[in-house]
């Protein structure tokens, strides 16, 4: 892949997204638990279920950002029902929100509309804005914020896929665990 990526000048990472854009929402039932991104329990491991011969790299790729979205929504509902608290948008920024792909699966599973701003670097913007405001350039947070923000693009969620996505949530994903948690528990004991 890094030849192909050469030979047409891009990275790698653009022809995974151009492949994952491809696949269908839930990746024709590939899965992936991103138990890797689990803190303080050792024995998590991360999982891909569902291969069949339909699945290749694009599949995979997608699986993947299906399965770390997934993950981010379930915390993010749970935070919303917590707070009583529902945002109406979604912003991203940094190395993963450059992907097309990778924003309108976020604006897919999460069904709200996902803007990039054009400076992708949200610390270093916010690092600025404190010393606008701290300098006196600007009167207050808002203020900065409105002057030096500026959205690039947004995406709206395709809600045929939301609906894919939900449903796959809501029979599928949130209970994995369930099943898995045994037989991961006893990998770790054997493997570490």
């Amino acid at each position: 892949m890094d030849h192909q990526a050469s030979e047409r000048g891009v990275s790698v990472l653009d022809i995974l997204n151009e492949e994952a854009a491809k696949v269908p929402a839930g990746s024709e039932g590939l899965i992936t638990l991103p138990e890797w991104l689990v803190f303080g329990e050792p024995h998590k491991k991360g999982l891909m279920l569902g291969f069949d011969v339909r699945h290749g790299r694009g599949h995979m790729f997608r699986s993947l950002l299906e399965g770390s979205t997934l993950r981010l929504y379930n915390n993010f509902t749970d935070m919303c029902k917590e707070t009583d608290i529902f945002p109406d948008e979604i912003i991203v920024s940094g190395g993963g929100s450059k992907g097309d792909t990778f924003v309108q699966i976020i604006a897919d599973i999460f069904g709200l509309p996902v803007s990039r701003n054009e400076i992708q670097d949200a610390a270093g913007t916010g690092a600025a804005i404190c010393v606008a405001v701290a300098t006196g350039l600007y009167s207050d947070f808002d203020a900065a914020t409105r002057a030096m923000v500026r959205v690039k693009d947004t995406f709206l969620p395709n809600m045929d896929n939301h609906a894919v996505y939900q449903q796959m949530n809501d029979e599928i994903f949130r209970h994995i665990n369930q099943t898995t948690d045994p037989l991961i528990e006893r990998i770790y004991q054997l493997f570490g």
